[in-house]
């Protein structure tokens, strides 16, 4: 696949850094700062300040300024000792001063009178509250948390689910979103994920809980989650900051081994699987590895030739893998034919309907075996060939590689029946990590990390992918390729300023790759569907799909210099990152590249000789109507009777491309960020945080041949109608400069002892599109740039796959520039940016306090606000106008009975029009379905008319400009009238919120944080639109798309992911039994082993239930999305109910769904949207872990790990029925009442074991 290179990026970064003041990163790095007084509270100017990092015996030196501030800058994490110096005072010496990743850590040093040979030896003397910074509201998810919890999958990032003010919006995510982890009120995909200080995210679709680097908790230090009002080094996205930290070695060798094992017999079944009566499904686990760290032996040179350097104090390094082996399999039925069937023999019930095994009326038992008193009639493929050709050599090889069946309750129990089998699916992986730092002396270190992956699903069930039958090679093999690398260079220029570089890269690849492409028995062959039966479609065994393929790469550049004066610490920095977005697509314009055949087509009764159709008058000697259209259908298939052929063609150079050329398109997105900062400690006990980040937003460009081309004039809301829109190059938006965002705030010790921390901070923050929306709906849907191939022609006479295949290739004349401008009145759905597209904005505040309250714990209140402005979102431009043109009133007259002569003109050309006037007609045609007068479909009706395309005099046109009411009669681009979709930036939140956290770090065998959230988020869209835009229907995503493009608030209420009421936590107890605890302190031996080592670990989520809508299922207002219902009821929340006859769960009972209407045709329902919630929803995740000591710095660890401990169920709605997170009042009581299915896992049992040294 393709590669790229960034020399002439980096050489533009180099000149760059050249020229421009250094600037912002975020790095992965801390600060300490503090005054130095007397003991009469005098500030003591030029002290010397050592702090030493023991682990490695690392020192940095400052000293403190004329008003007695100090302060060390871009500090590794760590614990520190800090000691002080001065003429005429005692020496100060204050050990385990923890300082984590973006923390500011302050340590304030009461210097004593007399001689500095004399020390003060203190523990510990940090302020445990935030007395120095105003921001950066979150936690620090530490070492030993990330040792001890339970941690589903071993992703350290599933912690975030239990950090305050983090609600997780779907727990499967198995609807539209990123994820689906919102932090005060931020859309999931506003989450920035850096290693080391270098870009993990995976850019394209990004989420919050998945990096490409897979990262495991051995292979981590710590992490921290800023959760909202980040100071102004932090950027790229408004929602939460999660800044990864790799281990290093240290001056002692350290290591690991591990293994972690799970398999269905500890595991409980699935709610679904349970009802059924289905046993667990196979699923086994192994995920081991290790890691090793300390000093770096190096070889020098020299007098008495080579020798080696220890490397300690100097050298050290860490080193990290993990490797799964995970399989697991599902039960697939798949539909085959029968042996009679393969030879050519349909077999029909005489006078009767086939019916499969185990139903009213079957025709066979459960072996296939006719059932006594059904007369069984045949028919043969072969000898009723008009063309004497027989059966199609291919398609008998495509047949004979399916195995016979083996049920008979599935397709027709005659000519089809099912074959039951496991599809399995595999997802072997390995990663690892290496890490070098180097300190060359007290003022310059550096640091090196590599991080590597290969992750494949072999069988992607996710992407339909397993194997179709068993020995068959897979669909789908999907393949992830991640890398990362970090570089970077702290020097400390003087003793006041120090600069810190890092530089590197983040790359992945996505491979969906088809299995079956590369064996010689794929052929582009499709069977014909058969309907009329339920399951009886023969499966395709082979997949012949040029699969997707895309690479993602980031160069990134980052560089903070920091300085201090006086009671200033200013810091410059910038983030330079130019993102590279390459894709390479099979699946282009509704088509593959690579070529399908579709059997098919009219079957002629006379020259087939097809048996007599049963009818009202002939009863015996016949064949059921729906086994008719199965014969026909089979007859198709065996003979190899070609209905059509397709293929997508792709620009090539101005031309089409042959078939098997897949579309590419390399697009690059740079991202410029800068950032100013002082923190100003106006008094020892007051800081001032004043910081300004510039983001600027250059367009988007294509290189190697990739053009992005975008409409000539402009189409958004106000723009006036055309008929002659052409797609020239130009820019898919305009740079977007002007993105200053402003980070001030003001952090008080309003007592002077550390202890209490008042904070209020102000920061407007930005966004970035992720690539995947215009990769995916733009670049491959631009007209002309591809182009789907259909030949029917070949189905209407008795064309077969032996007689050859013509070629397929562009009409005459047809080019891609053609295509750039395209016909007038035309189907076509097109997407496009809004050329005005806005930086998504986000202003943040927050007012909050600290205070610690005794046995370690410290106490914070915040209330936190958000304003979410310029967000992502969409609409339908061609939404059909129904209301001034009169067609709404004409629509209430046909529904009524009248008539309408605006109806009589509209209709007067429609093919299916008879002698009826408009209205008459309309009763008659449209009498069900989405368009129905009954239903209100008024806007559906309307689009259904306006798409009727008509000849005129040869000239085809549109129903309305047809009848001389004009091309613009009820949208204003008759070229899209499939539908023109703009995106753009107009969708808009907010949030407000007051969050209660008591926390306590781990000391004396006890660690615990926990915290409540009482918030309310509001939206007009709640995701930003990537694999799911601007929806149509009754889906979740159809409820944030615009009612109406012209008034956005329609949409505007509780976001998709709102929870008012969360509590969260998590906790490490070290049992108080063995050697040195309360109970057992003087035990040793065996019992001392037994007894002693044992931890309990707890993590847990409780919430309010999701928001739902209840929609009418009527497009009575707008032809994109359907009304919301009619509500005539008080709000109240439902509550799981179980039918005692079927033992099914629902909602609502009968009267309250009688509660529900369909509005009014022209209105939108009177609930708002979200208006209704599911119950609460609970996860608590634990674990027991049993750690004995072999001898000194050695152990092995033994542990349960339990995810969803209690087991509970929590219910939600299919994405299936009722388009998730929805009620459709139209749809029936099958999916209003009862159609529920499980949301939330199963409980599972994971049990581990780690030898440590």
């Amino acid at each position: 696949m393709r590669k790229s290179t960034i020399p002439a990026f980096l050489l533009s970064i180099l000149a760059l850094l050249c020229v421009s003041t250094p600037a912002h990163a975020q790095s992965a790095t801390g600060r300490i700062v503090g005054t130095v007084q007397d003991t009469s509270g005098a500030l003591v100017a030029g002290a010397t300040i050592m702090a030493t990092l023991p682990e490695t015996n690392t020192s940095y030196k400052t000293t403190s300024s004329e008003s007695g501030t100090y302060g060390f800058e871009a500090l590794p994490p760590g614990s520190y000792t800090i000691t002080v110096e001065q003429t005429s005072f005692k020496k100060y010496s204050t050990s385990q001063n923890i300082l984590t990743a973006n923390d500011t850590v302050t340590i304030n040093v009461p210097l004593e009178p007399g001689s500095i040979s004399e020390t003060v030896q203190v523990v510990g003397t940090y302020d445990k509250v935030q007395t120095s910074q105003s921001g950066n509201i979150g936690t620090i998810v530490n070492e030993k948390t990330l040792e001890t919890l339970p941690i589903n999958n071993r992703n350290p990032l599933n912690l975030i689910a239990i950090q305050p003010g983090v609600i997780q919006g779907d727990p499967r995510d198995n609807k539209l979103t990123g994820g689906g982890t919102h932090v005060f009120g931020a859309r999931d995909r506003a989450i920035n994920i850096t290693l080391d200080g270098i870009d993990v995210n995976e850019t394209s679709a990004g989420n919050g809980t998945f990096t490409p680097i897979r990262t495991n908790p051995d292979s981590l230090k710590e992490y921290r989650v800023i959760t909202s009002n980040p100071s102004a080094e932090f950027g790229r996205n408004s929602g939460a900051q999660v800044t990864l930290i790799t281990k290093s070695g240290t001056n002692e060798f350290h290591g690991n081994l591990f293994e972690f094992h799970r398999n269905r017999a500890l595991n409980a079944n699935e709610w679904e699987l349970n009802r059924q009566g289905i046993q667990r499904r196979f699923f086994i686990r192994n995920q081991f590895g290790g890691s090793i760290g300390g000093p770096l032996y190096l070889p020098r040179f020299g007098e008495g030739g080579r020798s080696y350097s220890d490397g300690k104090d100097r050298t050290f390094f860490f080193f990290n893998t993990q490797f799964q082996r995970q399989i697991q399999t599902r039960e697939q039925v798949s539909t085959v034919f029968t042996q009679q069937a393969r030879q050519g023999i349909f077999r029909f019930v005489s006078g009767g309907r086939n019916n499969p095994a185990g139903v009213s009326g079957a025709s066979v038992d459960t072996q296939g075996n006719p059932l006594p008193g059904v007369t069984i009639a045949t028919y043969n493929v072969v000898t009723n060939d008009p063309r004497a050709l027989g059966l199609d050599p291919t398609v008998r090889s495509i047949i004979d590689i399916t195995p016979l069946p083996n049920r008979f309750d599935v397709g027709d129990g005659l000519n089809t029946a099912g074959f039951t089998s496991q599809a399995t699916r595999t997802d072997p992986q390995r990663d690892f990590t290496l890490r070098v730092d180097h300190n060359f002396n007290e003022r310059h270190s550096l640091f090196g990390r590599y991080s590597w992956g290969q992750q494949d699903t072999i069988g992607d069930t996710t992407n339909a992918g397993a194997a179709r039958f068993p020995g068959l090679p897979p669909i789908v093999n999907t393949g992830r390729r991640p890398r990362n690398l970090a570089v970077g260079l702290r020097s400390t220029l003087s003793s006041r300023t120090v600069n810190e570089l890092i530089m590197g890269a983040n790359h992945f690849e996505f491979d969906f790759a088809t299995g079956s492409l590369t064996d010689s028995r794929t052929t582009p062959i499709v069977f014909s569907d058969v309907s009329n039966v339920t399951g009886a479609n023969p499966i395709d065994p082979l997949s012949n799909a040029f699969g997707n393929f895309r690479t993602i790469n980031t160069y990134q550049v980052l560089d903070n210099l920091s300085h201090s004066r006086g009671a200033h610490t200013f810091r410059f920095g910038l983030n330079l990152r130019l993102q590279q977005h390459f894709d390479l697509r099979g699946s282009v314009a509704g088509e593959n590249v690579n070529p399908e055949f579709q059997l098919g087509g009219a079957v002629d009764p006379t020259t087939f000789k097809l048996p007599a159709q049963c009818s009202s008058t002939v009863t015996t000697n016949c064949i059921n109507t729906n086994d008719r259209g199965f014969l026909e259908a089979t007859i198709n298939n065996l003979l190899g009777k070609l209905n059509r052929i397709d293929v997508g063609l792709v620009d090539f150079g101005g031309q089409y491309g042959p078939p098997g050329t897949g579309f590419k398109f390399d697009a690059w997105y740079p991202e410029y960020d800068f950032y100013f900062q002082d923190d100003w400690r106006i008094r020892p006990n007051l800081t001032l945080n004043l910081g300004l980040r510039w983001e600027p937003k250059p367009k988007p460009y294509g290189r190697s041949g990739s053009k992005i081309l975008v409409p000539n004039k402009p189409l958004t809301l106000g723009a006036p109608p055309a008929t002659d829109v052409t797609f020239i190059e130009g820019d898919l938006f305009k740079s977007d400069w002007n993105n200053f965002g402003p980070a001030i705030g003001i952090a008080w010790d309003p007592f002077r002892d550390g202890k209490t921390a008042v904070r209020g901070n102000f920061r407007v923050a930005f966004d970035r599109i992720v690539t995947f929306l215009p990769s995916a709906a733009v670049y491959p849907a631009i007209p002309g740039a591809t182009l789907a191939v259909i030949n029917t022609v070949i189905g209407q006479t008795d064309n077969r796959l032996q007689s050859g295949i013509p070629s397929l290739a562009p009409p005459a004349g047809v080019t891609p520039t053609t295509l750039a401008r395209p016909a007038s009145p035309n189907l076509l759905s097109q997407e496009v940016f809004d050329p005005n597209f806005k930086t998504p904005t986000t202003y943040m505040w927050s007012l909050g306090a600290q205070r610690e309250i005794g046995w370690g714990m410290v106490a914070d209140i915040q209330y936190v606000g958000r304003a979410g402005r310029n967000l992502i979102g969409g609409y339908e431009r061609n939404q059909v106008e129904i209301f001034s043109n009169g067609f709404l009133n004409a629509f209430n007259l046909a529904k009524a009975g009248g008539e309408s002569a605006l109806l009589n003109q509209l209709t007067s050309l429609h093919p299916q029009r008879r002698t009826e006037s408009g209205a008459a007609f309309l009763r008659r045609f449209f009498n069900s379905g989405t368009t129905s007068l009954a239903n209100n479909n008024v806007a559906s009706l309307a689009s259904a008319l306006n798409n009727t395309l008509v000849t005129v005099d040869g000239v085809r046109k549109h129903l309305p400009d047809a009848t001389g009411l004009g091309a613009f009669f009820f949208n204003d681009y008759p070229q899209f009238l499939g539908g023109l979709q703009i995106i753009d930036s107009n969708s808009f939140s907010n949030y407000n919120g007051i969050v209660f956290q008591l926390q306590r770090r781990f000391e004396e065998g006890l660690e615990f944080g926990v915290s409540y959230t009482f918030s309310k988020s509001l939206d007009d869209k709640s995701y930003d639109p990537t694999f799911t835009r601007i929806s149509s229907g009754t889906s979740q995503a159809a409820q944030s798309t615009p009612l109406d493009a012209n008034n956005r608030r329609l949409t505007y209420g509780l976001s998709d992911f709102d929870r008012t009421h969360v509590l969260q936590g998590g906790g490490i107890i070290e049992l108080p039994f063995g050697p040195g605890k309360r109970f057992g302190k003087d035990t040793s031996g065996a019992i001392a082993r037994l007894i002693g080592g044992w931890t309990v670990t707890a993590g847990f989520v409780y919430e309010t239930g999701l928001p739902f809508n209840v929609v009418s299922g009527t497009n009575s207002f707008s032809n994109r999305n359907s009304s919301r219902a009619n509500y005539s009821g008080s709000n109240f929340r439902p509550q799981y109910r179980n039918d005692p006859a079927s033992g099914l769960p629902f909602l609502f009972t009968a009267e309250e769904r009688a509660q529900f209407t369909i509005p009014a045709p022209g209105d939108y329902g009177n609930l708002t949207r979200n208006a209704f919630r599911l119950p609460r929803f609970f996860n608590m995740d634990a674990s027991l872990i049993k750690r004995i000591a072999i001898k000194e710095g050695m152990r092995i660890e033994l542990r349960a790990e339990v995810f969803n401990l209690t087991n509970t169920v929590h219910l939600g709605f299919p994405t299936t029925a009722g388009g998730g997170q929805n009620v459709t009042v139209t749809s029936g009581t099958s999916v209003f009442s009862r159609d529920l299915v499980s949301d939330s896992l199963a409980r599972v049992v994971q049990v581990g074991f780690k030898f440590s040294f």
